[in-house]
């Protein structure tokens, strides 16, 4: 946004809420430091996007804060258990693009939250905290490739959950402990089931089983914005048919094992039976119409 149209947008906000320092905004401005916890108080809405600093140990009180920003703090790695324990009506958090590495036990103080965007990040497992966010209704875990844990309970705990994106996740390896639903095939599966308003979803697939499940389960197949699909750690194929019929998918990359020689990726469509009006003839391979028809990236 241009910079004249921005403080214009601040001014006329500042005004409609009639006093100045509700809005604390301090978007790319070089912070080394947080800013002090007597700045938080009276503050409606923050943004402290794009600054310098490292870690924040505040515990500051904001009992009317809405909104907070602190994505794109490339040098933020840390986050006191304690900073979210006096935000009680906070809706949107977006941490994205930070160097974060787990996020803070006291996250499940956050019992108003709605939009948490953890996009981008070097986390490495989601808290059980987490299953206390039960108003939420978008969760953002896209690019997350180094978080090879979520415990059993806490996606399926979500009950209000609209929006989940989950592309890019886990890429590099996941832990093998007993209730990471990541490891255990058809467990994730199992707790989307349990959301009954998800609308759309982006999704990491890493077993031809799990596949097999997604695909067959209509909800899923319908909410579905894009696929990540880890399958293949030897030579093998994958008849991508199965997915032809997801009527919203944009978005879908298909990855091979490293020692995989050759990735082999067919599409088999299925033999329809057709007349015309002098006889027959016979099996004829025909499209569907609704083929991919939302595709448009496929790597």
């Amino acid at each position: 946004m241009h910079d004249v149209i921005r403080d214009m947008a601040l001014l006329i906000a500042c005004k409609y809420e009639k006093e100045k320092h509700k809005f604390f905004v301090e978007a790319g401005a070089q912070l080394t430091r947080v800013p002090e916890v007597g700045k938080w108080v009276v503050s409606k809405r923050m943004s402290l996007m794009a600054n310098s600093f490292e870690r924040i140990q505040e515990v500051p009180r904001c009992p009317d804060l809405l909104t907070l920003f602190l994505s794109d703090n490339r040098n933020l790695s840390e986050i006191s258990d304690g900073f979210f324990q006096f935000m009680g009506t906070l809706t949107v958090l977006d941490l994205s693009s930070t160097n974060i590495k787990k996020l803070p036990v006291g996250i499940s103080k956050l019992n108003s939250l709605q939009y948490l965007n953890l996009s981008w990040t070097l986390i490495s497992q989601l808290p059980i905290e987490l299953k206390m966010l039960v108003n939420l209704k978008y969760l953002n875990l896209v690019g997350n490739f180094e978080l090879n844990m979520i415990p059993r309970g806490v996606i399926s705990s979500l009950s209000s959950l609209q929006v989940l994106k989950m592309y890019n996740v886990g890429f590099i390896w996941v832990e093998e402990l007993e209730d990471n639903i990541l490891r255990e095939e058809n467990k994730l599966i199992e707790e989307l089931q349990c959301l009954e308003h998800l609308n759309e979803l982006s999704s990491t697939i890493r077993s031809v089983s799990d596949l097999q499940s997604y695909v067959n389960t209509h909800t899923l197949v319908n909410c579905t914005r894009a696929l990540w699909l880890n399958l293949f750690p030897s030579k093998q194929s994958l008849n991508i048919w199965w997915l032809a019929n997801m009527k919203n998918l944009e978005d879908m990359v298909i990855i091979g094992g490293s020692n995989s020689e050759e990735l082999g990726v067919n599409v088999v469509m299925e033999e329809i039976e057709a007349h015309d009006a002098g006889g027959g003839l016979g099996n004829s391979m025909i499209s569907r119409k609704t083929c991919f028809n939302s595709l448009h990236t496929l790597t």
